[in-house]
C-alpha cells in the first residue's frame, strides 16, 4: 500500500494520514451507501435459495437448507411467447440469450463508435461552427427532457422498415448523445497538439492519425465505455417491449417472468431465482474484466512543453 501511495505522490496526489471529522463522516456515509447496495443483493441470493415455507416462516433469516429447486423451476418456466407471422413462437432462455448477446455487445460497440468518432471530430476541429453546434446539441439534449419522443421513434422505424427487426434496434444505438460523448471529447481535447503536428510532418492523414495514434491511446477508455454500455444494454427490457416485440432478450424475459401467473413460479423465492439467473452472467462478465477497466493512461505525459 505504501509503494502505491509513493507512486501516486509522484503524480501530485497527496494523502492525509491523520483522521479528520470530515474523513470520518465521509467514511461512515460511504459505508452506509455500500451496505444499502450489498444488503438487498445478499437478501436476494438468500431468498432465492429458500422454499416457500421457509420464506413464509422467516423472510429475513438464512434457510435451514439450500433449496435449489427454485432455479430448476425458474429455468423451466423462463420462456416467452411472441407473435411470429400469423402465429406465435416460444423462446426459452437460450434463445433469449442469443438475442441479448447480439443486442448488448453489438449495441455497445455501435454506441461507443458513434461517440468516439463524433467526439474526436468535434475536439480535433473545434474551431468549425459545425463542431460547436454538435457540442451544443449534446448539452441541450442532456439538460432538456425529450417528451413524447417514443411515438416518433416508432413511426420513424416503421417508415424505414426497421421496426421489430434486430438491425433496427442496433440502428437505434448509433447515437453520440449522452455523457460518454463528453468523456471522449474531454480525452481527445486534452491530447497535446504535438502528436498531430508530428504525425502530419510524417505524412499521416486525419484517418491515419485517428486509427494509428489516437485510438490506441484511448483503448483503455474505449474498453471501459463498451463494458458500461454492455451492462446497460443487458438490463434493457424496453427495447423488446416497445421496439422489437418479436425479438425477446433476457431482460424482457425476466420482465415477463416477473408478471407470470404460472403457479410454480409465483412465490418470492422463485422470482429472486429468476433475477439471479439473469444477474449471474453479467456478474461473471464484470468480475473477469473489472481489473481491465481504466488502468490509467500515462502517454499523456509523453510530450514535454
Amino acid at each position: 500500500m505504501s509503494n502505491r501511495k509513493e507512486r501516486l505522490r509522484d503524480y501530485g496526489i497527496k494523502f492525509k494520514d491523520s483522521l479528520t471529522p470530515f474523513n470520518i463522516i465521509l467514511f461512515i456515509g460511504l459505508l452506509l451507501l455500500a451496505l444499502s447496495l450489498v444488503i438487498p443483493f445478499v437478501w436476494a441470493i438468500i431468498t432465492s435459495l429458500k422454499s416457500r415455507l421457509d420464506f413464509n416462516a422467516d423472510a429475513l433469516g438464512f434457510p435451514p437448507q439450500l433449496y435449489w429447486q427454485n432455479y430448476v423451476d425458474a429455468y423451466k418456466n423462463f420462456t416467452v411467447s411472441v407473435a411470429y407471422g400469423t402465429g406465435k413462437r416460444t423462446y426459452n432462455i437460450w434463445g433469449m440469450l442469443i438475442f441479448s448477446l447480439i443486442y448488448s455487445l453489438g449495441g455497445a460497440v455501435i454506441q461507443c463508435a458513434a461517440c468516439v468518432f463524433v467526439a474526436y471530430a468535434v475536439a480535433r476541429f473545434k474551431n468549425y461552427k459545425i463542431s460547436k453546434l454538435l457540442y451544443g446539441i449534446v448539452i441541450v439534449t442532456m439538460i432538456l427532457p425529450i417528451v413524447g419522443a417514443l411515438p416518433s421513434e416508432i413511426r420513424v422505424l416503421k417508415s424505414l422498415g426497421l421496426y421489430n427487426t434486430l438491425f433496427g434496434i442496433l440502428f437505434m444505438k448509433a447515437s453520440f448523445l449522452g455523457t460518454y460523448f463528453l468523456v471522449f471529447h474531454s480525452f481527445f481535447a486534452g491530447i497535446p497538439k504535438d502528436y498531430y503536428e508530428a504525425a502530419s510532418l510524417d505524412g499521416a492523414g486525419n484517418f491515419q492519425i485517428l486509427f494509428k495514434i489516437i485510438l490506441p491511446m484511448a483503448k483503455n477508455l474505449i474498453f471501459t465505455v463498451i463494458i458500461l454500455y454492455f451492462i446497460g444494454n443487458w438490463n434493457d427490457y424496453n427495447v423488446s417491449l416497445v421496439y422489437a416485440p418479436s425479438i425477446p432478450t433476457l431482460a424482457y424475459g425476466l420482465y415477463n417472468y416477473n408478471f407470470s401467473n404460472v403457479p410454480e413460479i409465483t412465490s418470492t423465492p422463485h422470482k429472486m431465482a429468476g433475477a439471479m439467473m439473469l444477474f449471474i452472467p453479467i456478474m461473471i462478465f464484470f468480475c473477469v474484466f473489472s481489473d481491465k477497466l481504466i488502468s490509467g493512461n500515462l502517454t499523456m505525459g509523453g510530450v514535454k512543453e
